[in-house]
């Protein structure tokens, strides 16, 4: 049962028993189940991919929403798949399947949302909104080698590179990063990964100076956020490394006795990350190695928010590790148990559960992220 005037997250563990989507969202969510299912008989998955990236970029489009408790109907589908995906995957090698049914179900959730959004936009008459999701819908699926169902591709049949609205979009964008790292350039004794994450909400940024006057800027948040990260980075001994900035939808509901006492808020979560690479052992990295990081923290004061200090979370791994670089970029991956079971490892990267988005949050974040890119950059890599 829920504390006595207590505010929580949504789907919290705190909330009453009974408490459902529905009661956040409204029962409109589920709109457009059978329109979604019958769209994904656009492609035919023909083969499961099994390198090493490939996985990895099953790693953002079903492991980072598996991470979240939130993405219930990945859960329930992924333990008891309807029909139609079971349909869809069984000519595929029997230990694939299990694979190929978790995109089938990201891709889904996926469909199921614009088809709504596209209703609402267009009842709007928002001609910029419709023509966004329609490339949105007709974006080629990843994860998994698809080809179309009737052996044509349709003229409109193209990547979207729309990649803070389309996960396929945001998996191939990651990827292609990855790719760029030279892994025999990584792979020395005295060198580490680092990486540092903070994440704010709409309710903690009034509260903050460096932002409280700059209203809802994106670019202005990122700038803040990756540059507390970037200093912290640095006071650890790294010289430089890339920067990432998400958004994801967060949700709140004010509890009183256990009942809703006020209509939920719905705005958004700000995700940010540094990655770096420390070339020469420090007192603030041998003291993050032994989980004792002071003196960072001496260093580099934390976030404040009003009373509340936000303190970023920093992990570190030796750079003589095959997977660490992975890791770090893309977090536990959907095989891990531990991704299910306690929330996993999240990485520089993850994708934000967009799928339990209001209309409303996703037309803002449209906007506002519109031309904000997702990494950076920043010093000597």
């Amino acid at each position: 049962m829920a504390n006595e005037n207590a505010t929580h997250r949504y789907l919290s563990e705190d909330a009453p028993d009974g408490y459902s989507v529905e009661d956040i969202c409204g029962d409109d969510w589920l709109d457009g189940w059978e329109q979604a299912v019958r769209s994904l008989a656009s492609w035919r998955i023909t083969a499961v991919g099994t390198r090493p990236l490939d996985y990895a970029a099953r790693d953002l489009i079903v492991g980072s929403l598996l991470r979240d408790r939130r993405m219930w109907p990945l859960h329930k589908l992924s333990a008891e798949p309807e029909y139609w995906i079971y349909e869809r995957t069984n000519d595929l090698p029997e230990e694939l399947q299990h694979i190929a049914r978790q995109v089938l179900i990201v891709q889904f959730l996926h469909a199921l949302r614009l088809y709504r959004f596209h209703e609402l936009a267009a009842h709007e008459e928002d001609d910029y909104t419709v023509k966004v999701i329609e490339r949105l819908r007709n974006c080629v699926p990843y994860g998994v080698l698809v080809q179309p169902t009737n052996g044509v591709r349709e003229p409109r049949a193209r990547t979207c590179n729309r990649p803070r609205q389309c996960p396929f979009c945001f998996a191939r964008n990651v990827v292609g990063l990855y790719k760029r790292f030279e892994p025999s350039t990584w792979n020395h004794p005295e060198r580490y990964w680092v990486l540092g994450r903070l994440t704010i909400s709409d309710e903690t940024l009034p509260d903050i100076p460096d932002l409280s006057n700059h209203g809802e800027s994106c670019a202005t948040i990122r700038r803040v956020l990756t540059g507390i990260l970037a200093r912290q980075a640095r006071a650890l001994g790294a010289t430089g490394g890339i920067s990432t900035f998400l958004m994801g939808p967060d949700q709140y509901a004010k509890w009183d006795n256990g009942e809703l006492s006020d209509e939920p808020s719905f705005g958004f979560a700000y995700h940010a990350s540094v990655l770096a690479t420390v070339q020469q052992r420090t007192v603030a990295l041998d003291a993050l190695i032994e989980s004792n990081p002071e003196p960072l923290y001496e260093q580099c004061p934390p976030l404040r928010s009003g009373d509340e200090e936000i303190q970023a979370e920093w992990k570190i791994r030796s750079a003589t590790d095959p997977t660490a670089l992975r890791l770090m970029l893309f977090g536990t991956g959907p095989a891990c148990r531990k991704a299910i079971d306690d929330g996993g490892d999240c990485g520089a990267f993850f994708l934000p559960s967009w799928p339990l988005s209001s209309y409303d949050q996703w037309r803002r974040h449209l906007v506002q992220a519109n031309g904000l890119r997702m990494h950076a950059r920043w010093g000597s890599l």
